[in-house]
């Protein structure tokens, strides 16, 4: 969508992981642009353990997503997860 006459992309996205110790553990990282059109956020060196993933927008602006945010991402001792989301819709906030 336009808000405000400027064009809102991908990049006004974030993707937000809260983990196991949800009063710390808080990262917010924004989506940059990555290979074959798609926008990535990456969280490195994390501990194993279960985390939620979410998305904000940017201010002024609604949207829909597939899978629906917040989803659970488990992570194991070694191991790496990726999850993948569609923005569905996206509007100017009523």
């Amino acid at each position: 969508p336009t808000i405000d006459t400027t064009q809102v992309t991908l990049a006004g996205f974030h993707a937000v992981l809260t983990g196991p110790d949800t009063s710390t553990s808080t990262k917010d990282v924004a989506f940059a642009a990555g290979d074959g059109g798609a926008f990535t956020a990456q969280f490195p060196y994390l501990a194993p353990g279960t985390y939620h993933l979410d998305i904000t927008g940017p201010s002024g602006v609604t949207f829909t997503a597939n899978p629906a945010p917040p989803v659970t991402v488990t992570i194991t001792s070694g191991g790496s997860a990726s999850q993948a989301f569609t923005i569905t819709a996206a509007s100017a906030a009523p």
